[in-house]
């Protein structure tokens, strides 16, 4: 058993260490002329002086339309394959099968598919609603696994129970379901926050570059992630700009992270009360 926990902790370690070494060089070069007027001004020069803005503003728009459309979607298709498809098992099998290569695909993948279906099929083009739909589709099938698994072990008990008080779908969702799958709906809607934030590939083709502040849904926007990206790969002189957009995106991701799971643990304890 020793043997096991120093392997452990020997093949972590350097893993560890690399980890803190990134960490330690984003908040030591990223801080590094930062000032309240970066989150308040444009972008100029191609990103390399100026602020960020507008792309905080696109980011956060695309992060709240994510989890508005993703959570009630991941929700209702967890209930249906619970309540209505486990009746079938080798139909279930077939959907949980299905959600977990979805779960898989390179973002790429749903890049392009939101390219083709929501930028040119639906009309939106390069745009803050292309890449949220996008986003959507590629958070779904995780989303909705880590609810069916957790309905999936509540006691028959609850679902007797609300057949017997002739509760409707919506009545047991909100009275029974949601309260005891706060901790899943949280850790669904943190994992789409995270890859909301941190997606490049599937942004590039449906939301767009533009650096500019949105005046609408179907206006193009960039968010932090995709700004990163540009400056380290494609703006000469960019490395300083995008360490300390990093440095944004760090305490960013952090905070929005730390301010749900607070909000959800005195959501969770209200209702225990």
């Amino acid at each position: 058993m020793n043997i096991k926990k120093n392997l452990i902790v020997l093949i972590s370690f350097p893993i560890l260490i690399l980890f803190f070494m990134m960490i330690s060089n984003i908040i030591l070069e990223g801080h590094a002329g930062l000032s309240w007027n970066y989150f308040v001004t444009e972008a100029s020069h191609a990103g390399r002086s100026g602020g960020i803005a507008p792309i905080i503003v696109s980011t956060t728009i695309i992060v709240i339309l994510t989890l508005l459309i993703s959570t009630p979607f991941s929700f209702c298709s967890a209930l249906i394959l619970t309540l209505v498809i486990s009746k079938n098992r080798y139909l279930l099998s077939l959907f949980e099968i299905s959600l977990t290569l979805l779960s898989g695909l390179p973002s790429v993948v749903f890049g392009l598919f939101g390219s083709a279906f929501f930028g040119k099929t639906l009309g939106f083009g390069y745009s803050l609603i292309s890449g949220a739909l996008t986003l959507s589709c590629m958070v779904l099938p995780f989303y909705t696994k880590i609810l069916h698994d957790n309905f999936k072990i509540l006691p028959r008990e609850y679902f007797l129970s609300g057949k017997a008080l002739d509760l409707s779908l919506y009545q047991f969702a909100k009275n029974i379901l949601i309260p005891l799958n706060l901790y899943a709906i949280a850790a669904g809607a943190i994992f789409s926050i995270s890859r909301a934030l941190g997606e490049t590939a599937a942004l590039i083709f449906t939301s767009g570059y533009v650096d500019r502040y949105p005046h609408s849904l179907l206006d193009s926007g960039r968010t932090l992630s995709i700004h990163i990206y540009d400056l380290a790969l494609n703006i000469p002189g960019g490395d300083q700009a995008a360490l300390k957009a990093s440095f944004v995106f760090l305490l960013l991701s952090l905070t929005i992270n730390f301010i749900l799971s607070v909000v959800l643990k005195n959501t969770l304890l209200r209702g225990l009360q």
